[in-house]
Order: C-alpha cells, then structure tokens, then sequence
C-alpha cells in the first residue's frame, strides 16, 4: 500500500471530517486533468473489493467515494473532501464546464465553509497540491462516510497532466540459503604475484650492483 507523500497527521480538516487517523485500505495510483476533467484512479474503485455505495439522506441515488484536495497555506496543508463521486462516474468536469486546478478556486473552494481555502485564489501552475479519496461522502462533513482512505499524494498543479503513483511493491523477506563459499585466489592470481616478486628481487639486486 502506498504511504502519504505529506505529513497528514500535522494537515488541518476543514468541512469535512476528521479522516487523519482513518486506515490506508486503497492506493491512489493516477490523478489526471485533459484541460476539462479532473480523474483520479485507485485500487478499489471497480471490482469485487471496491468500496461500497452509501446514501445520504436526501439523495435519490447512492455516492461512492469522495475526493479530497490539500493546499498549502500560511505553512500549513489545509484540505477538505469536495467532490461526491458516484461508482461509474468518469471525473468531474465536462468540455462546457471545465474543472482543472486553474479552476477549482471558482468550483471547489468557493466560500467561507472551506477557510482559510476560500482566500487562496487561483491555482498557479507549478504550485505543490495534494489528493486523496475517501470512501463515503465527505462532504460538508454530512456523511455517511466509510472511514476508509487512500493515500495523498502530491503533484505540481497543471490543467493538462498524467501523474501515475505506482504501487509499492513488496519486498522480498530474505529467507535460509546455503552459506556463501569462501573466495580463494585463483592459481593464476598466486602465480602472477609470485613473478611480480621475482621481477622486483632481481631489481634490487641490479641496484645493489650500480651502488
């Protein structure tokens, strides 16, 4: 499983909930932007294992996972779960109404219930910013939620990119094996010093001879 590439523990929540302590149960492996729709991808989204739909009260369907975003701010990383993701459902954003980092100040962080977020302004290129997913609705902090996250990774903030995060592969445990024999020299290694030795005496005694 993939670990956080920020300090979350030190990151402040703002309307959403506390998802600090929740386990890692998912690696986020791809977060992308085509200039109109923000995608993210992660190991538990489809498939037999993938996280379970909830409900929230008032809704006619169910939600799935929600997506989170961290900026960094006055030396801090603030984040909170914005975008309510149901099973299915491609990215957010469309060719007629775009949703990239150039535009989540207008989409995303938009009012007083996510400061100080709402006082950054608009995502410069290049900028250091943050995801994860949770499972559940996070949003507004109104639940139900899973409990469940991804991990965070980080990336430079651009309307058009591709950021794979691999997942950690596991390592080999080193297990018994037959003891390593002992390195000898070789026969031609022992018969080339033995020459060299023999050069070198026949040098000293040419000098003891010119002396």
């Amino acid at each position: 499983m993939n670990t956080d590439m920020i300090d979350l523990s030190a990151a402040r929540i703002v309307a959403a909930p506390d998802a600090r302590g929740w386990p890692i149960t998912t690696s986020l492996t791809q977060v992308s932007f085509d200039g109109s729709i923000t995608r993210v991808d992660f190991d538990r989204k489809d498939g037999a294992a993938r996280w379970p739909d909830v409900t929230p009260d008032g809704w006619d369907g169910p939600l799935q996972y929600t997506i989170w975003l961290f900026l960094q701010i006055g030396g801090e990383w603030v984040g909170s779960g914005f975008v309510q993701m149901w099973h299915g459902r491609d990215g957010s954003g469309s060719a007629a109404d775009p949703d990239v980092p150039s535009r989540y100040h207008k989409n995303w962080f938009y009012d007083r219930r996510w400061s100080p977020m709402d006082a950054h302004g608009p995502i410069q290129a290049g900028e250091q910013i943050a995801f994860m997913v949770t499972a559940g609705n996070a949003r507004n902090n109104q639940g139900p939620n899973g409990t469940q996250r991804s991990n965070v990774v980080l990336l430079a903030a651009t309307d058009r990119g591709v950021f794979d995060f691999p997942v950690d592969a596991p390592k080999p445990k080193p297990g018994p094996g037959p003891a390593p024999e002992p390195v000898r020299p070789s026969a031609v290694t022992l018969e080339t010093l033995h020459a060299d030795l023999q050069t070198l005496i026949a040098m000293v005694k040419d000098l003891k001879k010119d002396a």
